[in-house]
């Protein structure tokens, strides 16, 4: 099976925004749920967040596309997502009206279209669909659709900066750009031990230089991988990043010294049977 992107975004996107929104997955539409990789981000409060980066263009509602490191974008995606968005704003609006608040409006709910990267032609192509696009900022294109904004993100073209670290973590990066992510989270804040162990496990590449830049700013370099192993699972670690990946990252001692007993019985079973 395919890696299953969007839950692991969730996770990941859920400590920065959490305090100002509520970040769901797996949305039902209709009487008939469909697969999609969407994420939904519901306002908790009236005050409007104090974002600074590419999160402070959300509004009330976002339904959010995220397509991972392992995932082409396809224009043809942006057509579902205007269906699958205006399904999932009228089924919120009947949960409003049985709750006996008011419908949220159209301009308050914005779709989201999340990749990798986003090529010359598929902008090209996304014209035809969408209409002409706006660039907000390098890396991020916006038009409006039925009175909804749509925002067009290309992870590895972005700024890298605090909002952006989720899209980041989970892209397919140059070097130079992992560099910048490494001091952006050794330098922000809590970053460094909340996103610390993602960078070891999905950007192994750069981990060494990211510790020497931790140590130099006085941060511990043995991170515990146990919480995102825990809110992932072995089998969504192991797909997202690959266990030759994940032993080359962090060592097999490492690794099994982090794993619960039931996770190592899941790890055994699964050696069991591609063995």
């Amino acid at each position: 099976m395919p890696v299953q992107w969007h839950p692991i975004f969730a996770q990941v996107l859920r400590p920065l925004v959490q305090e100002h929104y509520d970040v769901r997955t797996n949305m039902p539409v209709g009487d008939a749920p469909r697969e999609a990789d969407i994420v939904l981000l519901q306002r908790t409060g009236r005050r409007r967040p104090p974002f600074r980066g590419l999160w402070r263009h959300l509004t009330r509602w976002n339904v959010v596309e995220f397509k991972g490191r392992s995932v082409s974008a396809r224009v043809d995606d942006l057509e579902l997502l205007v269906e699958l968005g205006l399904g999932i704003h009228r089924r919120l609006n009947e949960e409003e009206r049985r709750e006996g608040r008011p419908p949220v409006p159209a301009a308050e709910a914005s779709l989201w279209y999340v990749a990798n990267e986003l090529g010359r032609r598929f902008l090209r192509d996304a014209t035809q669909v969408l209409g002409p696009l706006e660039l907000v900022t390098e890396g991020v294109w916006r038009c409006r659709v039925l009175r909804r904004l749509i925002f067009l993100v290309s992870s590895v073209a972005a700024p890298v900066e605090r909002d952006t670290t989720p899209i980041h973590l989970l892209a397919r990066e140059s070097h130079e750009t992992e560099r910048a992510l490494a001091r952006l989270l050794v330098d922000e804040p809590g970053l460094w031990e909340l996103y610390g162990p993602l960078l070891n496990m999905l950007h192994p590449n750069i981990w060494k230089e990211a510790k020497r830049m931790a140590r130099s700013k006085g941060k511990k370099d043995d991170l515990d991988l146990r919480p995102w192993i825990e809110t992932v699972g072995v089998e969504g670690v192991i797909k997202a990043v690959g266990i030759k990946e994940i032993i080359k990252a962090v060592g097999i001692e490492e690794l099994l010294a982090n794993l619960t007993p039931e996770q190592l019985r899941e790890l055994k079973e699964r050696a069991a049977r591609r063995g």
